[in-house]
């Protein structure tokens, strides 16, 4: 379990996505690196770009929020079986490559005009949209896993459609939980 900041989706991302695949923090150059947010950042940087704790992270939110930066703390943990309880604040499973990268945050509009492959992710996207939440993630974990079943499958048919082979096969599904969102 990791808590990571998380800002605007991507530009390609659609406007309700509110997954793992959004704008991180960065270092603020017009700012001293020994003001508090940069000495922060830069202990973040240093973890990986995540927290083990809430408070830390939640403390280096609150001090971009000082200087109009919107930042929310989600809690991260790898979600291989369903979990047992849903927790405040849940906004549901993402289904991500690497660390960050998200096959959920386009809304599954994959464009693939070739054929057969267009066909395919055509039907794909006409199952798993309308289990998309209003946050653009899965709401039930078992509905995640079978999406990375199919995914994986769709990748050993036509090689290459993701990033890379090597990529589908870090695929992972993930829990996210927001802990703060400033106001």
């Amino acid at each position: 379990m990791s808590y990571v900041l998380l800002g605007e989706p991507s530009p390609q991302s659609k406007p309700k996505y509110v997954g793992l695949d959004r704008a991180s923090p960065t270092f603020l150059e017009h700012l001293p690196e020994t003001a508090p947010v940069n000495k922060s950042f830069l202990k973040y940087i240093d973890a990986g770009e995540q927290f083990e704790n809430a408070e830390d992270a939640i403390k280096l939110a609150r001090l971009y929020q000082e200087l109009n930066y919107r930042f929310d703390v989600t809690r991260v943990e790898t979600a291989q079986l369903s979990p047992l309880e849903t927790p405040d604040g849940m906004l549901g499973f993402d289904v991500v490559i690497g660390d960050r990268w998200s096959l959920l945050n386009g809304g599954l509009q994959w464009q693939i005009a070739k054929q057969p492959e267009g066909t395919l992710s055509a039907l794909i996207t006409a199952y798993f949209s309308p289990l998309l939440n209003r946050s653009g993630l899965f709401d039930q974990w078992n509905h995640a896993n079978f999406f990375t079943e199919v995914v994986r499958s769709y990748s050993v048919v036509f090689p290459g459609s993701f990033e890379s082979d090597d990529g589908i096969k870090i695929m992972r599904i993930v829990q996210l939980t927001t802990v703060f969102s400033p106001s």
